[in-house]
Formats: structure tokens, sequence, C-alpha cells
């Protein structure tokens, strides 16, 4: 009995210690890893930091139309510190649309924004897939817009996103940025990179003036297969060398979820030494006369050969907007009518769109 005391005195012992020992261990641990956090978070932090759905049903004269998924995106951020981050965002097709008198591409759901970014005292830089700014829809994120896509975006007439370099700089109310890229939203196939710049002053009361604009060249490689410009009415022939500009000019007053605007484009294509000159512009109205609901007007006109009249379209639209308090959710209801050269031509369109988006205003 004596012996089995001893035994059991040791093993409260031996199990007090063990205890200890574990709970030294245990606050050891922690230690290090205290210890260990902010060699951790020298390699920076990665978040999920976008969503945006937008399913939407189209319905075009005589009876086509179906169910698309556009303007839609997941998007991710890593950062290191205030100076340097990392985007990558995969998202529908139409983001990464390419301009129409390049060679036609098949995407899917795919990279729509790749791209790094360092920021400094006197402006930032960005390198990689990035957005290229051209007009109004262009310098705003897809997610706060609330009209449906302008013709021209929406037909490939503008430049939307592309691998290159570009340089921001923003001292509130002015904004500036240049992107010089390869044009053709991809692998640079002809060899030849694009300048695009903006220009934009906004002021307290979100009355603005915003330019953008962009240059640059086409060569066989990039454009032969090309069957968009002669659907558009554009003179273009893809077997051939081309030198492209143009630019936007927007007013604009956006108070809230009220919006006003007046844009006008203008662009040239140059083949031996020949202009082809074309315009477009449109004006929207956007009125919230509920904290729910927005009424929508547009009327929109381009002409793809400023020589032929009969190159000229119109359309004008109308459309109601239910949005949530936040403004985080909304369906759109938007009629349009649609004209080319004065005819009118069984083409009107029906749009139901739905929105979904993370982004706060």
């Amino acid at each position: 009995m004596r012996n089995l005391f001893q035994l059991s005195s040791l093993w409260r012992g031996v199990g007090r210690g063990a205890i200890g020992g574990a709970l030294l261990w245990v606050g050891l641990g922690t230690t290090d890893v205290a210890r260990a956090a902010p060699s951790q978070e020298v390699m920076g932090r990665f978040r999920f930091s976008e969503l945006q759905l937008s399913p939407r049903l189209h319905l075009e004269e005589p009876g086509e139309g179906g169910f698309e998924l556009e303007q839609s995106s997941l998007g991710f951020e890593w950062s290191r510190d205030e100076w340097v981050r990392g985007v990558l965002k995969l998202g529908s097709p139409d983001l990464v649309r390419q301009a129409f008198w390049y060679t036609p591409k098949t995407n899917g759901f795919s990279v729509a924004e790749a791209w790094m970014e360092g920021r400094g005292d006197y402006g930032d830089i960005r390198a990689g897939l990035v957005t290229v700014p051209q007009g109004f829809e262009g310098a705003h994120p897809e997610w706060n817009a609330i009209f449906p896509e302008s013709g021209p975006r929406r037909r490939g007439w503008l430049l939307q996103r592309d691998l290159g370099v570009q340089f921001r700089w923003e001292t509130r109310p002015f904004a500036t940025s240049m992107t010089i890229h390869n044009g053709e939203t991809g692998p640079n196939l002809d060899r030849w990179l694009w300048a695009s710049g903006l220009w934009e002053y906004r002021n307290s009361d979100g009355v603005g003036i915003l330019l953008t604009g962009s240059v640059g060249h086409t060569r066989p490689e990039s454009t032969l297969g090309a069957v968009l410009p002669q659907a558009e009415g554009f003179t273009f022939d893809p077997a051939k060398s081309a030198k492209m500009r143009y630019a936007i000019l927007t007013l604009y007053r956006e108070d809230r979820r009220n919006l006003f605007l007046v844009e006008a484009g203008r662009g040239e294509l140059l083949q031996e030494d020949v202009k082809h000159p074309y315009a477009w512009g449109r004006m929207d109205l956007s009125w919230n006369f509920a904290d729910d609901m927005n009424w929508l007007v547009r009327y929109e006109q381009t002409q793809s050969d400023l020589r032929e009249s009969l190159t000229i379209t119109k359309k004008a639209g109308m459309g109601i907007v239910l949005s949530s308090k936040d403004n985080l959710q909304s369906v759109t209801l938007f009629g349009s009518k649609n004209s080319e050269s004065g005819v009118e031509v069984p083409n009107d369109e029906f749009l139901m769109i739905f929105r979904l988006h993370s982004n706060l205003l």
C-alpha cells in the first residue's frame, strides 16, 4: 500500500509537471507567433475586393433575343502596404471586348483586369491588363453605371482594356492619366503601341468636363479577318496598315443618383493617306424622383462615315430603374427605338437588366 501511495504521488508530480510544461510550451508558442506576426504582415494582405453580377434579358425585333450575362466580375486585391498593391479581376467577355477593327476572338469568362500598382507622392503607376478610360463610361467602373452601354461602346468603337502601363495623377478637382498599351486587348501581334489619355475636371457639386482620346496604328497581322468595319459602315481595308485616332469630350453633372450628360466623339481612320472621318454623340438624363426610383432618357446618334449620310443611325430610349436604398442592387427596364438614315427599321430593343454589386457608394 505504501508503495502504491508513493507511486500515486510520483504520478501526480509528473502530471503537474507535464501540465506546467504544456502551458509553458503554449505560452512560448504564442510568443513565437506574436513575434512572427510582423514578419507575416510584410508579405501583405489578400482580400476579396469586388463582386458585380448583371444578368439581363435582351429582346430585339423581329422576335430575336435571349438571356445574357454581361458587366459581371469577381475581383481580388493584394496589398503590401499603402504604396504597393495588385488587382486580379475575373469577368464576362464584354469587359475585354476588342475594338471592331481587329480580327475577332472568342472569349469566355476570363481575366478582365490584372495589374500591379505603385503609389508615390507625385503619381501612381499601373502595369498589366488595365482599364483604358474612354468617355464617361470608360472613366467610371461598370458597377457604377445606371444606363445600358452606349451603342459605340457596345459595338466596339472604343477601347476598353488592354495590356500596358498607365501613369495616373489626381489632385482634386483635377485628374489625369496616360496609358501606353498594345491596342489589341491582348498580345501585340502587329508590334505597334498605342497611346491613350484622360484629362478631367470635377468640382464639389459634381459638375465636370472630361476629355479622353487614343492614337495608334494597325497592321494586317492583327486586322486581317475583321468583318465588323464593313458591317458598321466603315471604309476600312483589313489587309492594309492604318492609323487610328479619336477623341471624346464629355460635359456632365452627377449629383448622387441624378445625372445629366452630353458626350460627343470624333475619329479618323487613315489608310494610304486617305482620311475616313466618323463621329458619334449622346445625351443621357437620369432623374431620381423617389428614394429608390430613377427615370432614364437617352438619345444617341452615330455616323460611321461623315462623307456619307446613309451611315447615320439614331436611337432614342426611355426606361426606369428600381434600386435598393443602399444602391447595391437594382432592376432596369429600358426600351429603345432605332432608325438608320432617317428610315425606320424593325430592330427596336428592350432590356431588362438586373444588377448586384458589392461597392457601397
